[in-house]
């Protein structure tokens, strides 16, 4: 707008300020009546273009301290009483409550209360590993199953997805068997098949049960029409 209002100036100031082409002439646009393109005048503009490469950014620009994070007692190695068994962030591995050999401490980590050898066991309906003090030197190399001894109602059909040499409870047994019964025998190979055996051998229970009861109706049913042909 400034270029053109100094350029009107000028044209009012000559002697041509009256002649329409010469004024389109001068500010570079089409007279009136004129098919003639506007032509677009060109200005230099100067642009600054940064002269150094631009700074990447970085997940290690820190100089923490390490944290020592990670098992320090294994299975089979002896603890006395304050021996850190492991470091973790949140309950990573629990502790087995029943023993109270081990505890936690304000940071999560694992520490012994009582000497002895270091236990882990794997608990398969939690997918997590559980550490505990015992008085016998346990083989490092395996890792026992955590017995089942407490579960929540819903999560009693879910038993049936671990391997069946996972030792459970008397107690969860029997949940499980009562809940096995409430199945209709027609629905109950779905759930439970033959072929396959069951944590807590449940299956080989409810399939001679029902093989016994179903020969027990078949007798009953026999003497029924025995001793309707004989009257």
């Amino acid at each position: 707008m400034a270029f053109l209002s100094r350029q009107a100036a000028l044209c009012a100031r000559s002697s041509i300020a009256a002649c329409p082409r010469a004024i389109a002439a001068v500010l570079r646009v089409p007279a009136l009546g004129s098919c003639a393109p506007a032509v677009p005048s060109l200005q230099h503009v100067p642009v600054r273009f940064a002269n150094s490469k631009a700074g990447g950014s970085t997940k290690n620009g820190r100089d923490s301290k390490p944290k020592y994070l990670g098992v320090k007692k294994y299975g089979g190695h002896w603890v006395e009483p304050g021996n850190i068994i492991l470091r973790q962030r949140g309950q990573r591995y629990g502790i087995v409550d029943s023993t109270a050999t081990v505890a936690f401490a304000r940071d999560w980590s694992i520490y012994a209360l009582k000497p002895g050898y270091v236990r882990f066991w794997f608990h398969e309906m939690k997918k997590k590993y559980f550490v505990e003090v015992v008085q016998s030197p346990p083989d490092s190399a395996v890792v026992e199953k955590y017995p089942i001894v407490r579960l929540k109602e819903w999560e009693v059909p879910e038993l049936l997805k671990v391997p069946a040499e996972t030792p459970i409870s008397d107690g969860i047994r029997q949940q499980l068997v009562n809940h096995l019964k409430t199945i209709p025998a027609s629905r109950l190979g779905l759930v439970l098949p033959k072929n396959k055996p069951a944590v807590g051998r449940v299956d080989e229970e409810l399939w001679g049960k029902l093989k016994a009861d179903g020969a027990a109706e078949i007798g009953a049913g026999a003497g029924e029409a025995s001793a309707t042909s004989a009257q």
